[in-house]
């Protein structure tokens, strides 16, 4: 076979590939994709970082030939070239960056694949367990409750961090942490290693974790500023900040808007034996979402606020087990909703739905008669290897 014919036949794959990136992203909502752009950059790039490694191995060979030279001539003419070169390098190298920065910068608005069963266009009903409980009378919802009987206190919690921040008190706290200590046992005794995690977070992971937002005025993630962490960690920041780095760091820390972050995190560049996998992990995470674009959806009371508490289930498995891994946490789930009592749907969620890293994501949503309406008490997403 010729070389042009695989050339155009490289190129025509490109091609289709891209098509449906396109439209994946277009399904999911992600109008800032520009996959075509993004294998045109990926394919300069790669053709810059080329260029310059031949000219770093021209370098190495003139420098290794200035050591043997005989003639001061032809010393002479090879730190010349040498110094052409290092030129050259220079001139690629920030090219090469400057390069990178905006495959990156574009590359994170491609969302992760969408598996072939998922809906198209509207939530899907798998599974429904029990009945809606009827009543004698019309039922209050939980802030008329809470408030009523002082376990709710959402003015003070206004007036100390702003709206949506509540104060939780008396039998409502015991509530919350008998919750999380039931999830954290039945984890456990299902083979999870429990895991306490951090609340902050440097930038570079939540990316890593693909936490982007559709677009810059959404993002649901509170950014640390330098003079936030310098007033929590006073002592060790005076001694890091005569570092560049450390100063960079301190600038790129964020609050982990949910503990998928941090697990995440947790094993980020190292190498996991396949014949270790299924690795669990479960954590109480301090949540801290902006909740930016919320506007119009139902979000009185603990809803939608900016601050809660929740038990992640992570795990990291081999590809080909992700669907069944995926599965067991949605089972663990329902399994613990039905022994609590509730009425709640299995749902499997649609492409504009997913976030950026999802490739399938399966919601369980509760019948809470005070809203007279389903509520989402939990989503597990098979995220692949994104």
């Amino acid at each position: 076979i010729h070389t042009p014919y695989l050339l155009h036949l490289a190129a025509s794959v490109l091609v289709f590939a891209c098509v449906q990136v396109e439209e994946n992203a277009l399904q999911r909502g992600c109008d800032r994709a520009r996959p075509r752009l993004v294998a045109s950059l990926y394919e300069e790039s790669r053709k810059t970082r080329t260029s310059l490694q031949n000219l770093r191995t021209t370098r190495n060979a003139v420098a290794k030939a200035v050591q043997s030279c005989k003639s001061d001539d032809e010393r002479e003419a090879l730190v010349k070239q040498g110094k052409t070169l290092k030129a050259q390098i220079t001139a690629y190298e920030e090219e090469l960056r400057a390069l990178q920065a905006r495959l990156d910068s574009e590359a994170v608005h491609i969302p992760n694949s969408t598996h072939p069963d998922a809906p198209l266009e509207n939530p899907h009903v798998l599974h429904e367990h029990g009945t809606k409980p009827s009543f004698s009378f019309t039922p209050r919802d939980h802030v008329d409750i809470l408030e009523s009987l002082n376990m709710l206190d959402l003015e003070a919690g206004s007036d100390v961090a702003g709206p949506k921040f509540a104060y939780c008190k008396g039998d409502l706290v015991l509530l919350e942490v008998a919750l999380q200590q039931l999830c954290l046992s039945r984890a456990r005794t299902a083979g999870f290693t429990l895991v306490s995690t951090p609340d902050i977070v440097k930038r570079a992971v939540v990316d890593g974790c693909g936490f982007h937002p559709r677009d810059d005025q959404h993002s649901q993630i509170y950014s640390l500023s330098a003079e936030a962490v310098d007033a929590q960690h006073a002592v060790s920041v005076a001694k890091a900040a005569r570092s560049d780095t450390a100063q960079q760091e301190r600038e790129h820390l964020c609050l982990s808007g949910t503990a998928e972050i941090p697990l995440a995190g947790m094993h980020m560049d190292q190498i996991l034996e396949e014949n270790a996998l299924p690795l669990r992990l479960a954590a109480v995470g301090r949540c801290f979402r902006t909740e930016a674009g919320a506007g119009g959806r139902d979000s009185r009371g603990l809803f939608r606020v900016h601050q809660f508490s929740k038990v992640e289930l992570f795990s990291f498995c081999a590809a080909k087990d992700s669907d069944t891994v995926m599965w067991e946490l949605v089972d663990f789930q329902k399994r613990l909703y039905a022994d609590l009592g509730l009425h709640y749907q299995v749902i499997d969620m649609p492409p504009h739905d997913l976030g950026h890293p999802a490739y399938r994501k399966i919601d369980i949503e509760a019948w809470m008669p005070g809203r007279g309406a389903y509520g989402e008490v939990s989503s597990t997403s098979n995220c692949t290897d994104f």
